[in-house]
């Protein structure tokens, strides 16, 4: 009965995605700052999306020096659980730059007056070493060179002595496409969602996200590579265990300003 509830549904799927590519569904100038704006993402549901909220959130929260403490988490996405992070510091600086997801986050956190959501222009007006911890979860593997360049200069300039630089996601040279769908797989069957995780993965597969992969590309770094891209623009980076996030063949890096 099982197998056949996962075998309707994957044809009812296949059928409503290429139905979408037919009718133009697939934009061909998309970029991958309005790929993240929509409500379309590599999430299979909502469950799926709350749980890998919450293990970053814990993840961030032993990064946290104390309860004085200004945090960025630039490019935040569809954070849900800035509320239980704020609890651990004086100041939770919300930044990404797609112009819906804002507008959610803004309504989502209104009440709350630690909380600060901004899109990254808004980030220049910040004093420089005005920041404890900087975090940049699955984000990097969509900037090309000179955005991360650019970037690096802003969490370089905001960033206090001493404070500190979370890099987590960063996809590694060698990832490959079925060993992260085998490890969501297992994620699924952690967390009650197994189902879904199999009908999210053949939507995936025929999705917009695929081709923007084909057409913008997915950085990926090697250890070595990626600490000396960082050191290169002053910091003195180390790799970091365990990976924020359910992915652990995927890396994590900490940084601080070099003296």
């Amino acid at each position: 009965m099982f197998l056949a509830r996962i075998v309707a549904r994957l044809r009812q799927e296949s059928h409503e995605c290429y139905c979408l590519l037919r009718l133009g569904g697939m934009h061909a100038a998309m970029t991958w700052r309005e790929y993240w704006d929509r409500e379309r993402t590599t999430y299979v549901n909502e469950r799926h999306r709350q749980l890998e909220s919450e293990l970053i959130g814990r993840a961030v929260e032993t990064f946290i020096p104390d309860g004085t403490a200004s945090i960025l988490d630039y490019g935040c996405g569809d954070n849900r659980v800035a509320d239980e992070v704020a609890l651990y510091c004086r100041k939770l600086i919300l930044c990404d730059s797609a112009p819906s997801l804002l507008k959610r986050l803004k309504q989502r956190y209104a009440k709350n007056s630690k909380i600060s959501v901004v899109s990254p222009s808004e980030l220049h007006a910040l004093p420089s070493g005005s920041i404890d911890l900087t975090v940049a979860n699955s984000l990097i593997q969509y900037l090309g060179s000179n955005e991360l360049h650019e970037l690096l200069g802003l969490w370089r300039r905001t960033l206090k002595s001493g404070g500190l630089l979370v890099i987590g996601d960063v996809i590694p040279t060698n990832a490959s496409d079925v060993r992260d769908a085998m490890t969501l797989l297992r994620f699924g069957w952690e967390g009650g969602f197994l189902f879904a995780a199999i009908v999210g993965l053949l939507r995936i597969l025929l999705s917009d996200y695929r081709k923007l992969r084909r057409d913008h590309g997915i950085f990926k770094y090697d250890e070595a590579d990626l600490i000396a891209i960082f050191e290169k623009a002053g910091f003195v980076m180390k790799r970091h265990t365990p990976n924020i996030g359910h992915n652990q063949s995927r890396m994590t890096f900490t940084g601080r300003l070099a003296t």
